[in-house]
């Protein structure tokens, strides 16, 4: 089992997710046992492994309440996809830095950080390109503008059920970003397209994400 839990930023209101940045300082906690909220994963045409990436928690005011946890599809040092979804809490809604932010910011920010340590892997030493440099810095504002010339629409079954999300690709990884009701969600990955399986609601198997 993969799990990670990123850390808070103050009271009351959790951190973007960083990403790898929390790979350097990680927060193990209990897994999320009983997500309030729908959880996506990929359709069961996927039949891969499947584990558990990333979970966060509220602090403060709402401490212990669950609002993204994010699940791993495929081999995790090969051609994976990660989905993250995201509770949209009320937070999320706030201005920040003077810009309105959207339901689906962090999510999108979730899927182009995943996207981008799969399209430029370190070097032997550990060392990255100019390429994931640009991308990284460019991913906050990214998150914010879900439009075309970086995005592209792409319809995508969720459910069995046509969804809109917007997808972004760089070198052999990619980037897909929705609204889906009560829930943001985020995927990213390289190898597996999203279009293949399509996603479903996985909190009926969350065990076999534990294995």
């Amino acid at each position: 089992m993969c799990t990670e839990a990123v850390g808070q930023r103050g009271p009351g209101s959790p951190d973007w997710l960083t990403g790898r940045r929390a790979l350097a300082h990680p927060e193990r906690m209990g897994s999320p046992l009983s997500p309030p909220f729908p959880v996506y994963g990929l359709a069961d045409s996927f039949t891969g492994p499947r584990w558990f990436k990333v979970w966060n928690w509220w602090r403060g005011s709402e401490r212990g309440r669950l609002w993204h946890v994010g699940l791993g599809h495929g081999d995790p040092n090969a051609g994976h996809v990660i989905v993250h979804t995201d509770a949209k809490h009320w937070w999320q809604a706030r201005h920040r830095g003077g810009r309105p932010r959207s339901n689906v910011t962090d999510a999108a920010r979730a899927a182009l950080l995943h996207m981008n340590d799969l399209a430029f892997p370190p070097d032997p030493d550990g060392r990255r390109s100019a390429g994931f440099l640009d991308e990284d810095h460019r991913a906050a504002e990214l998150a914010y503008h879900l439009a075309p010339p970086e995005w592209t629409p792409q319809t995508i079954a969720v459910e069995n059920q046509p969804v809109l999300f917007w997808t972004r690709t760089v070198n052999d990884a990619w980037a897909a970003v929705a609204d889906v009701g009560p829930v943001a969600v985020g995927a990213a990955g390289s190898e597996i397209p999203l279009d293949e399986h399509g996603l479903r609601t996985v909190n009926d198997r969350l065990d076999d994400y534990r294995a």
